[in-house]
C-alpha cells in the first residue's frame, strides 16, 4: 500500500495539491471518470507540463462556466 503524507499546516491551494497527486503518479483519467460521475455540467479537467522559475510541474486546470453561486 501507497501512501501520501500531506502536511498542510499553512495551508494547501486545492489546484496546486490535484496536480502534485497527478505528478506523483496519481490517475489523471480517474479523476477525469470521477468528474464525469457527477451531475454538473460543462466542467472539463486538462492537464500539461509547465515551466515556472526554472522548475518543471504539472498543471491541472478546471474550467467551468461562469455561475451566481
Amino acid at each position: 500500500m501507497t501512501v501520501a503524507w500531506i502536511d498542510a499546516g499553512n495551508g494547501c491551494g486545492g489546484d496546486m495539491l490535484r496536480a502534485a497527486l497527478v505528478d506523483a503518479g496519481g490517475d489523471f483519467a480517474g479523476m477525469v471518470d470521477g468528474l464525469a460521475r457527477l451531475p454538473v455540467d460543462d466542467v472539463r479537467l486538462t492537464e500539461q507540463v509547465v515551466r515556472r522559475d526554472g522548475l518543471r510541474a504539472r498543471q491541472v486546470v478546471v474550467e467551468a462556466p461562469e455561475t451566481r453561486h
